[in-house]
């Protein structure tokens, strides 16, 4: 794949964006947290030859700026806002997985004008209202690990459990070094989702949208009745379901969720 990597001014932090040559209407592809850009690598060559493929790496990820005390849901998308008006300058379409996702739902209902139609991939939409959420459980131990990780060495032991190769891990771990650990401590407080009017935005993001739900059995976080409750609110969607399917739809199905997104873009 042929791609620059360059950082682009957004206000208070510069993204990083991987920009690959110019074929089409641009697509902007936003990974979950804790992730990088390259996560979408298995994905990209299905989709360069017929647009521009930019992929970022999220504010406080990857080679991304940090800016401590503003990893807000909303800020998140402010980003993706203003690299598709300010940068890109025409109508993008969005592809979000996990954390992606919800920036991408935030980004459309504050600019739904600017966005051809969205892919929203198993987003955390409503875990925030669970009672008993544990977010701080989930990731309080890990911000402890990235604190006290100097190498990429130190945390490579701790991604070995969720990927198939020593280079998957590799390239996890290298991805978390690079991290601000206070994002990670904004999620697990609950501060970055404070004052974030998730059932608002959903219902004033008008774009065409693709809502797809990983199984909740095999690891995804938007159960069915959530789903149900999305749809509800979604003015101009369609879901889909990916039975025995986890969280990260795109890894584990990489050419049936390709073809699926390039189909529903197509149908406009």
């Amino acid at each position: 794949m042929n791609y620059t990597e360059h950082l682009v001014d957004v206000g208070d932090v510069k993204i990083n964006v991987a920009e690959f040559e110019n074929n089409g209407p641009p697509i902007i592809f936003i990974h979950g947290i804790t992730s990088v850009w390259q996560r979408w690598s298995a994905i990209l060559d299905y989709f360069t030859p017929e647009f521009h493929c930019l992929a970022i790496d999220l504010r406080g990820h990857g080679k991304s700026g940090h800016v401590h005390g503003k990893y807000h849901r909303d800020q998140y998308a402010s980003d993706v806002l203003k690299l598709a008006r300010d940068y890109i300058g025409k109508p993008v379409y969005l592809v979000g997985s996990s954390l992606g996702a919800t920036t991408a739902v935030t980004a459309t209902s504050l600019m739904p004008d600017d966005v051809i139609a969205a892919v929203y991939s198993d987003p955390p939409l409503f875990n925030h209202l669970r009672p008993g959420d544990h977010a701080g459980d989930r990731f309080n131990s890990r911000v402890e690990a990235l604190k006290k990780a100097k190498t990429v060495d130190d945390l490579v032991p701790m991604a070995r459990p969720q990927v198939q190769s020593e280079e998957a891990a590799i390239e996890r771990a290298t991805g978390w070094l690079q991290m601000d650990p206070n994002l990670l401590e904004m999620t697990a407080n609950g501060s970055a989702v404070v004052g974030w009017d998730v059932e608002g935005q959903l219902s004033t993001a008008t774009s065409r949208a693709l809502l797809m739900q990983a199984d909740p059995s095999a690891g995804g976080v938007l159960d069915d009745d959530e789903a149900e409750k999305a749809m509800g609110l979604l003015p101009n969607a369609r879901l889909k379901k990916w039975p025995g399917v986890g969280h990260t739809i795109h890894d584990e199905q990489p050419e049936d969720f390709s073809s699926s997104v390039k189909e529903f873009f197509s149908e406009e």
